[in-house]
């Protein structure tokens, strides 16, 4: 039998720990949080998958994949999910406003972390792009602001975090194939400059670089309506390749106070070993 107290008083301090569905997730901060193998992201865990939401106690809506859920196989022991190869393959954001868009905040510090599996030979894929222009244009630097891509002709994992010129502030992380790896990127201002860096599973972080955005006030490019996909329609991974995300966490460093190395390690250890 479980006691449950209710307490009289309301708590005012606002330094104490909040309560949250996920070890990774601050006080503040959190945008959003997709974790298939926790039943608050996916709660029948069974294949297909055919919706899945946020664990952030956010305004985040529950999010369906288009058009057919059965492009997407789920395998509740590994946690992965894996597309087919085909464009509809894609699970959707919907068109973002400025008060849900994954980077509401285009001054902001922000910290991304993802796991996924990488096969050993794939074509060039999109695992997933953010902050694209959804009025109809397809222009890489001037419509999508993030990319997260296999590369195999380089047999690395890439975030592109394109300006209006597609100098593309690259990060390239050389992940093993067939194999799950935890991958990172932040964009932070440091002395008036905008910066990024990676990381690789729990590994040591590259060094900060100078952003191609210098000095501007914006660390991610301002689109004027802007939509996402994880499992991106650009190549296509095929489900035999056995290409899959498992978790996927995007954190507002500005708000949160953390550095991308305090996230990534709350990260890592939250889903080193749940996953395979």
């Amino acid at each position: 039998m479980t006691l449950i107290t209710r307490l009289s008083t309301a708590f005012t301090d606002t330094d104490l720990p909040i309560l949250q569905r996920d070890s990774v997730i601050p006080n503040a901060g959190a945008v959003v949080l997709y974790d298939f193998k926790n039943p608050g992201t996916w709660p029948d865990q069974t294949s297909p998958i055919t919706s899945y939401a946020s664990l952030v106690n956010n305004d985040w809506p529950t999010l369906s994949p288009t058009p057919t859920p059965a492009e997407h196989t789920y395998d509740s022991t590994s946690g992965r999910v894996t597309p087919l190869d085909t464009a509809a393959a894609s699970f959707g954001f919907p068109v973002e406003d400025a008060s849900t868009r994954l980077f509401a905040d285009l001054t902001a510090n922000y910290c991304i972390s993802m796991w996924v599996y990488k096969p050993t030979t794939t074509t060039a894929f999109d695992i997933g792009y953010f902050a694209r222009n959804a009025s109809g244009g397809v222009a890489q630097g001037t419509d999508h602001s993030l990319i997260v891509r296999i590369e195999p002709s380089a047999n690395v994992i890439q975030f592109l975090r394109p300006d209006s010129s597609f100098t593309s502030n690259l990060v390239a992380l050389s992940a093993p194939g067939n194999a799950v790896s935890r991958i990172g990127y932040a964009w932070s201002k440091n002395s008036g400059t905008w910066q990024h860096k990676g990381i690789l599973n729990n590994g040591s972080p590259t060094a900060y670089v100078d952003s191609s955005f210098g000095t501007g006030a914006n660390g991610i490019q301002d689109n004027a309506a802007w939509t996402g996909r994880l499992f991106g329609a650009y190549g296509y991974a095929s489900a035999d390749s056995g290409m899959g995300i498992y978790r996927f966490y995007v954190e507002n460093l500005t708000l949160s106070g953390r550095t991308p190395e305090q996230v990534w390690a709350a990260d890592w250890a939250r889903g080193n070993g749940r996953f395979s």
